[in-house]
């Protein structure tokens, strides 16, 4: 199984809350840039997820159109975020709930578009790093691959930066 994480796009700092921040024109570029250099050619179906924060929505939607995805499954993104995703929460709970999903759902692989520091979070503790080992700017993607979506049994196969 191959989990990947993307961090999201650049997003402005001009809006009310955090939850609210919105993708820059450089954020929507460089996603749309990583996700056709790394993504475009996978050979498995990909799930795509994400945090409920506006930023990580658009940038899930963006990865989303570049793989063809239907208007139904952008929906079902916008419709379903996991708050598991948001940069303040647990990497424990984080990786539990990503493991119950790979129980239900083998034969897929699984996108989760979040935020630091949780990004970097659950690259170290999935691939047992270092912490702080391994920095995920804006719009940056891992690939992990193991059997079991556990601490410290996946290997980090590639980290992209744009």
């Amino acid at each position: 199984m191959r989990l990947y994480i993307l961090r999201h796009g650049q997003a402005s700092y001009q809006a009310a809350t955090d939850a609210e921040r919105e993708l820059t024109d450089r954020g929507r570029s460089e996603t749309q840039a990583i996700i056709r250099q790394f993504l475009a050619t996978s050979e498995r179906p990909i799930t795509i997820v994400s945090s409920p924060y506006i930023r990580a929505q658009q940038t899930a939607e963006i990865v989303a159109k570049e793989l063809a995805f239907d208007a139904a499954s952008i929906e079902k993104i916008h419709q379903s975020p996991w708050l598991e995703l948001r940069s303040e929460s647990s990497p424990d709970q984080t990786i539990q709930k990503i493991s119950q999903w790979f129980a239900n759902n083998s034969e897929r692989d699984l996108l989760c578009v979040s935020h630091q520091p949780l990004v970097g979070q659950l690259i170290n503790s999935l691939a047992n790093l270092n912490p702080g080992r391994y920095m995920m700017g804006t719009s940056a993607l891992a690939c992990l691959e193991g059997e079991d979506c556990l601490p410290a049994c996946m290997d980090l196969l590639s980290l992209q930066q744009p």
